[in-house]
């Protein structure tokens, strides 16, 4: 059997490390495993192949700022990529992460419709039954046609009147009459959303939790040790914030910073680690590290803290209390789905609080850095839900069960 992923990026960010590891997991299980992806470096790899330039791809993001169509780019590389699509003659395809300016999802979503390739679509974010934006939040117009978007500069980057509506109305079209779809999304949250959504609410959902690599998250005791003998910890307790970004309001920095203002700084510590290296406000009280130098480093920092915060106003499944709980950091957190968490965590490890209650989160931070679990047994219940091998085995289950189905 032939798997035929297609994803934005390869081997960098979540979705990215995600579609690598099972691109691996598959050539090792014996399938025949294929890559398609379109931004950031190429890579040199069996079955791996970079699709769109990327000069194509940031002219396009420039250009749809004024056609407010951000789905609808780069012909050259969508060409090219459909042209790849038809060498390798996948028995399945696997849609990942398919935004990000390299390929046109109307025109792909129609050929794989046109052409009866059985596929499944992971739902890593929102755009793709909202028609537009990443995430939703309070608003429910992708639930009637974004007709009134009251935040399309937000949403698609682009003023432009009607713009949202039109987007909605294209990507209803694509996924219209598809005889061998199955929806994936990362979280039951998320499944929930697309069976409201007239654009997917017609095509079955199987729920496929993210794994992540636990021969690299997993408990480092003595790099743990070495690194709070770096940072100068001492005996205090090391809270622990892994972000994308600490300046992104979505992500929800400024209440770290806060955070990092009410503890004794004599009791506690307030670490930091930044993927984009962007520094905190002069009024964060604590140590920021900025971006981790590689995965086993960023291991380390979960398995030296006591405790991981997460501050973010929406997530889908982070991948950061993925990775803090297999190495055995237990995890308190905001809601993420509104005024509701994520029912896939171990609930003795995940402590769900209202979003922006700032003494409830002081309170809670304090008492489980003071009182967590032993690290192993935290690290094994993690795995046990979040490890890679699990992730694609329920894949390959879809895989041979669509498969199946469309040759009946």
């Amino acid at each position: 059997m032939k798997i035929l992923q297609i994803n934005c990026v390869y081997d960098y960010g979540s979705t990215g490390k995600i579609t690598r590891d099972i691109h691996k997991s598959l050539q090792k299980n014996g399938f025949d495993s294929v890559v398609l992806y379109g931004r950031r470096q190429k890579v040199q790899e069996a079955g791996v192949y970079k699709t769109c330039t990327e000069f194509e791809a940031k002219a396009w993001n420039v250009l749809s700022r004024l056609t407010g169509q951000p789905y609808a780019v780069t012909p050259f590389g969508t060409l090219t990529l459909l042209h790849r699509l038809e060498r390798e003659k996948p028995d399945v395809v696997h849609l990942q992460c398919i935004n990000g300016y390299f390929v046109d999802i109307y025109r792909l979503l129609n050929y794989l419709k046109k052409n009866h390739i059985p596929t499944v679509l992971t739902l890593h974010a929102e755009f793709m039954y909202t028609g537009n934006c990443g995430y939703a939040f309070e608003c429910n117009e992708w639930k009637t046609g974004c007709h009134n978007c009251p935040n399309q500069k937000e949403a698609i980057n682009s003023t432009r009147k009607g713009a949202a509506a039109w987007n909605w109305k294209k990507m209803k079209e694509a996924f219209e009459g598809f005889d061998d779809l199955i929806l994936c999304p990362v979280s039951n949250w998320v499944g929930e959303r697309a069976a409201q959504s007239p654009v997917l609410r017609q095509y079955p959902i199987c729920t496929v939790l993210n794994g992540i690599d636990t021969d690299v998250f997993h408990y480092r005791e003595k790099e743990a040790l070495v690194l709070r003998e770096k940072l100068n910890v001492g005996d205090r307790k090391m809270i622990l914030h892994v972000t994308a970004s600490y300046t992104n309001p979505v992500k929800g920095g400024k209440f770290i910073t806060e955070l990092s203002q009410r503890l004794d700084s004599e009791k506690y510590v307030v670490v930091v680690v930044d993927g984009l290296n962007n520094p905190p406000p002069k009024e964060f009280c604590g140590i920021y590290y900025g971006r981790a130098n590689g995965q086993e480093e960023l291991a380390a920092f979960y398995s030296a803290a006591d405790v991981m915060v997460l501050t973010s106003y929406r997530e889908c499944l982070p991948t950061t209390c993925l990775e803090s709980l297999c190495c055995g950091t237990e995890i308190v957190s905001f809601y993420f789905h509104g005024d509701e968490g994520e029912g896939s965590f171990p609930e003795k490890y995940m402590h769900f609080i209202p979003h922006g209650d700032m003494e409830q989160l002081t309170d809670t931070v304090k008492n489980v850095s003071e009182h967590h679990e032993e690290k192993k047994i935290c690290c094994e219940a993690g795995r046990k839900i979040f490890s890679q091998k699990v992730m694609v085995e329920n894949y390959e289950k879809i895989y041979k069960k669509l498969l199946e189905q469309s040759t009946d």
